[in-house]
């Protein structure tokens, strides 16, 4: 009697083991998340890696005038990371055009229009500004501006997180 109900309990216990006990939990391939209003697949999200955080900076040569910031030089610098890319990028005779309010610096850039904060600075455009948003639906960005005061150069940095 003792050597059937180890048999029994033996047999129970492997028929539990093969995805016959009931779970109808789907794999974490075949879940589907959205992005950007499509969907994908959510393991090409959620990895368990963690998340991309990455920068790039450039200091550049530059004319800073009353309204304008005049490129002398080209300059690139691009961090690449698993899902992202983080890109600082000016080319040489680019213009800047800017106006400041307050606390608020107006950039027209050729990549499109910007309104940054005052990080700190004395006044007019010298000093710090930063801008923070999402750009790509996905990837949260902040831009920071440097301009140095009798040293015709800018500082541009960016930092990138998704």
């Amino acid at each position: 009697m003792r050597f059937l109900l180890v048999i029994l309990t033996l047999t129970a216990l492997v028929s539990c083991g093969k995805n016959g006990g009931g779970s109808s939990s789907r794999s974490p391939q075949a879940q589907q998340c959205e992005v950007d209003g499509r969907s994908v697949s959510c393991d090409s999200i959620y990895d368990g890696l963690g998340v991309d955080l990455l920068d790039s900076q450039i200091d550049v040569p530059a004319t800073v005038s009353s309204s304008d910031i005049a490129f002398n030089e080209s300059r690139t610098t691009e961090t690449q990371g698993r899902r992202i890319e983080c890109t600082t990028s000016v080319m040489k005779g680019d213009v800047y055009h800017y106006s400041i309010s307050g606390d608020t610096l107006f950039l027209d850039t050729p990549a499109g229009n910007l309104q940054m904060k005052k990080v700190h600075g004395d006044g007019g455009v010298v000093g710090t500004w930063k801008w923070t948003g999402i750009v790509d639906g996905a990837t949260y960005q902040t831009k920071l501006l440097t301009v140095l005061k009798g040293m015709n150069r800018v500082i541009m940095k960016t930092v990138c997180e998704r």
